[in-house]
């Protein structure tokens, strides 16, 4: 019985020792590198990379893909706003390698520039000021900051880079509520507030068609004609060959001599313009001299 125990006990050592022979034995893991940031991304701030694994190399890149053998290596520190560190959006990823060991994890840190300086935040202008407009009215955004792009859109959202590019003064042709939203951009600098406006866009008023003190017949040549227009603020233009009055028309400032403007008779055409109204139907009057 004892020579059994003894042969067991044998046995399971040797067991034990040929699992341990052919046991394979995993690689140590480098250790995940630090990256060191600044308190504020700012040009010329300094990142470095270190880790704590002895001559290991670190590799990183900086538009969020995972560094392999292949990526840049780290040779120093890195400084924001220069070459790799230039993009506005930077997403650094680092990982070391050491010959015999596993690589280690990946390291990542994630920032936007901040420029000393921010842009101007936008204001946006309607006419008055008005809440309230029509489809004909013009609607233009200003900055202060010289050289900035000014982005907006129309449904709420915040403006990006890639919103619509402020050129000059627009109208909304179709009415609605709408809330304009408005952002600045500028290379170097922080991108500015939002600006933002909620109006209401309605379909135009039309101006109120002119009327002639005179009714149309004969009159003799100190005979005074008078063009007006109820509408409050509106500006008649008036022709007399006959043509349809536009926007470039003689502005009438005062009654007209018929014998100033004929020698014999005469077609005066009258419109009402006013910004942000629909121009009047025309009015016409047919004179001639006694």
């Amino acid at each position: 019985m004892q020579r059994l125990i003894i042969f067991s006990t044998l046995l399971l050592f040797a067991l034990l020792a040929a699992s341990c022979s052919e046991r394979i034995i995993e690689p140590l893991q480098v250790i995940v590198p630090k990256i060191n940031a600044p308190d504020f991304f700012r040009p010329g701030e300094h990142i470095t990379i270190v880790c704590e694994t002895e001559n290991a190399v670190i590799r990183y890149t900086v538009d969020g893909s995972i560094p392999t053998e292949n990526s840049p290596r780290y040779g120093g520190m890195l400084t924001i706003g220069e070459a790799p560190l230039t993009a506005e959006h930077v997403t650094l990823k680092a990982k070391a390698f050491k010959q015999g060991m596993t690589p280690s994890e990946v390291a990542t840190l994630e920032y936007d520039i901040e420029y000393f300086v921010t842009v101007a935040t936008p204001n946006i202008y309607t006419p008055g000021m008005s809440a309230t407009i029509s489809t004909l009215d013009n609607i233009s955004i200003t900055c202060g900051t010289l050289g900035a792009t000014i982005r907006y859109t129309l449904d709420g959202s915040d403006p990006d880079s890639e919103s619509t590019q402020y050129t000059g003064i627009f109208n909304i042709p179709t009415p609605g509520v709408y809330t304009i939203k408005a952002r600045a951009f500028k290379t170097s600098f922080n991108p500015s507030e939002i600006a933002a406006r909620e109006i209401t866009v309605t379909e135009p008023l039309i101006v109120e068609t002119p009327s002639f003190s005179l009714p149309d017949g004969s009159y003799n040549g100190n005979a005074q004609i008078v063009i007006s227009c109820a509408t409050t603020g509106a500006l008649v233009r008036y022709t007399t060959d006959g043509s349809e009055p536009d926007a470039t028309s003689t502005p009438y400032t005062q009654a007209l001599i018929l014998g100033d403007i004929t020698t014999d008779s005469v077609t005066i055409k009258a419109k009402g313009f006013r910004e942000g109204m629909t121009p009047s139907a025309t009015a016409t009057a047919n004179y001639s001299l006694e």
